[in-house]
């Protein structure tokens, strides 16, 4: 079961239990609805200050209680009810004055937290802080001037405030993720009842109790300008995503640049039909009809497309085989081969690791670095399966990633690992090892297991769709990729391509696992050297950070912790180690850098390729400026494994 329903689900019943006593304990005259909602915002918030003031502040809410026992729910409740018991005392106390301010507050803190959810992203905990207070100040206020919520026609308010709530939860919580979802299903870990079912709860929570708040609590003027900007939202940024953007770029780590003169444009539309929206709810008697009709029409035509995308996809079919990290950092008492591919790692960013450390490369001292490789291609998408499957040379003319999967049709490189007694085990993206012949690639398994956070997934989503619907001068704020969906995950045993940090900590604190029954082949495809830049130089993750030197010293302290333990579990000597890259610089790369602040050569690509051969003792690293290339890696293998092997292939470094 979803965190996020337990600890919801948790403050939601409560909530009823609160407003149960209120009506029949203490017989007040409470509406159920309204009143179990007042205090489950409540709860809400108090949950999040002592999650925060007990070291948790930057989460989401149901992250942190991620694997809590039964205890930790109970201590929740026993607070819960704390706070209950002390509202019940103030409201006693101060009677209708104090329960006028709840519910003031109640209906304040759901306008100032939905809207930083529609406009900014999903609610960390110390913002909620942030609000609630914010919302007791306005709630005061409205106090002292004694403004009251107007009562009439509240049926057309409640209809007006669920349509434009709803148009936002269709656009960034069901139809845009489902789309997303459906059409690039490859590039994701989980599967459709993994993250589809959270956004339906998460999204209807939040709808449903934010309408309820908004419409029961909050004056005239607030009220109207809150539509307004929820509507506004949602309208002209489903009208940016339809009309406005044309032709989007794929993300894959470099800025999409627009001109000057589309900016310019693209923000004097939305101001203009920002203008139109004010100037209807300031002037047109019948605004809010117009409004709810918008959003109608708008939800009307996605449903359709929902509909659409459920019967031409198959998004909701079981995706079972994974690569998970089953026996990933198990390795062999008599041989290894250790295959670290840092993804785009440069020899120019070798240059200015030693530029910034000198000595950054001294545990490599028994290696050997050839820093004149060539790399068969530019993009990991073609790189990657030429280097697991050393295609015929006849096949490696190739201008979509579509054509390579000839490649894997009449390959025995792999094959060919594994008849010499050596079980392999590859970290990469799913697409890359799905058309290898079943039972080659031993971790690719159907055991694989994803166990979201709703929050972090609606988050992730909505900010997707952010990306989609901004105007252009807002787009990089919302900049993302493959890998930021993947921190929804709480808990799997697959391997997110992208999470160097994770990888470095399993192997850091569970070290390496020892086997006397194969001999061992591990091919790590790691993040590497590829923008943007979140590494660390002590390899963990910030996603506020942007510096590419620290990337480039972190990424290499996996393979550093690595070796460390080989040599602590005595199997160094006798393993190979090849640290390496699928491409140099490319076009992508050298405009993230250029907007980092780095300068390169964007005319010169060499990747990384460092060896050890298994029994290498040297005083310091060796280096080679020979030609090589990608093409020798596959016979170099060879070689390691068989000394007696005679190319094959396009021969090895050492030829």
């Amino acid at each position: 079961m979803s965190t996020f329903l337990k600890i919801y689900g948790l403050i939601i019943l409560i909530a009823i239990v609160a407003t149960l006593a209120d009506r029949y304990v203490f017989k007040k005259k409470v509406n159920m609805l309204t009143s179990t909602f007042v205090y489950g915002a409540l709860f809400y918030w108090v949950v999040s200050v002592v999650r925060t003031l007990s070291g948790s502040g930057y989460n989401f809410v149901s992250y942190t209680f991620f694997g809590k026992e039964l205890r930790g729910y109970i201590k929740v409740t026993v607070l819960l009810l704390a706070v209950y018991a002390g509202n019940t005392v103030l409201s006693l106390l101060i009677k209708e004055k104090y329960d006028r301010f709840v519910n003031y507050w109640a209906g304040y803190f759901a306008v100032a937290a939905s809207l930083y959810v529609v406009l900014v992203t999903q609610l960390q905990m110390r913002i909620v802080i942030c609000l609630g207070i914010a919302a007791a100040i306005a709630a005061v206020v409205t106090l002292i001037l004694k403004k009251e919520v107007e009562n009439t026609d509240k049926r057309m308010r409640y209809i007006l405030t669920a349509s434009q709530l709803l148009l936002f939860a269709i656009l960034y919580y069901i139809v845009g993720p489902l789309e997303l979802y459906a059409y690039n299903a490859d590039d994701f870990l989980y599967g459709f009842a993994d993250f589809y079912p959270l956004l339906i709860a998460g999204s209807l929570i939040f709808v449903v109790a934010v309408t309820v708040l908004v419409t029961e609590f909050v004056p005239k003027i607030v009220y109207k300008i809150y539509v307004l900007m929820v509507g506004a939202y949602g309208i002209i940024g489903y009208v940016q995503s339809f009309i406005l953007n044309g032709k989007m770029t794929s993300l894959d780590g470099s800025e999409q640049i627009w001109s000057t003169g589309k900016i310019v444009i693209n923000i004097i539309i939305w101001i203009v039909l920002v203008a139109v929206l004010t100037v209807v709810v300031v002037k047109v008697k019948i605004w809010n009809k117009i409004f709810i009709g918008a959003a109608g029409y708008i939800v009307l035509i996605q449903l359709f497309t929902l509909v659409f995308i459920f019967l031409t996809t198959d998004v909701t079919s079981a995706r079972t085989m994974q690569i998970t990290e089953k026996d990933s950092f198990t390795v062999s008492s008599d041989e290894n081969v250790a295959v670290f591919l840092l993804d785009a790692y440069d020899t120019q960013f070798i240059d200015m690791v030693l530029e910034d450390e000198p000595e950054y490369l001294a545990p490599l001292k028994d290696f050997t670095y050839y820093n004149n490789m060539e790399s068969r291609y530019y993009y990991t998408d073609f790189s990657l399966p030429y280097l697991l499957n050393a295609p015929k040379a006849d096949s490696l003319e190739v201008t979509d990633k579509s054509e390579t999967e000839v490649w894997y049709e009449d390959s025995h490189f792999l094959s060919d690992i594994r008849n010499a007694g050596y079980d392999i085990n590859i970290l990469t993206e799913r697409k890359y090892i799905k058309n290898i012949e079943e039972g080659i690639v031993s971790n690719y398994t159907d055991d694989g297991y994803c166990i979201l956070d709703a929050e972090k997934t609606m988050a992730a989503f909505a900010n997707a769709m952010r990306y989609k619907n901004m105007p252009f001068a807002l787009k990089g704020m919302y900049r993302y990729e493959v890998f930021d969906l993947f921190d929804a995950i709480a808990e799997t045993n697959i391997y997110r391509m992208g999470t160097d940090d994770i990888v470095d900590k399993l192997i850091k604190e569970n070290g390496l696992d020892i086997r006397n029954d194969y001999k061992a082949f591990r091919f790590y495809h790691l993040y590497g050297a590829h923008a943007p830049y979140y590494l660390t130089e002590n390899n963990e993750m910030n996603y506020s950070s942007c510096n590419p030197r620290a990337q480039f010293r972190g990424c290499l302290l996996t393979v550093y912790d690595y070796i460390e333990r080989l040599k602590e579990m005595g199997v160094y000597d006798n393993t190979t180690i090849i640290i390496m890259a699928d491409h140099g610089l490319n076009p992508g790369q050298v405009d993230a850098l250029t907007a980092a602040g780095e300068t390169c050569n964007a005319d010169k690509s060499n990747p990384i390729f460092f060896i050890k051969e298994k029994g290498a003792v040297k005083d310091s690293m060796a280096i080679d400026s020979k030609e090589t290339s990608h093409d020798m890696f596959f016979d170099t293998i060879m070689k390691c494994i068989d000394a007696n092997h005679e190319n094959e292939y396009y021969g090895s470094v050492w030829d």
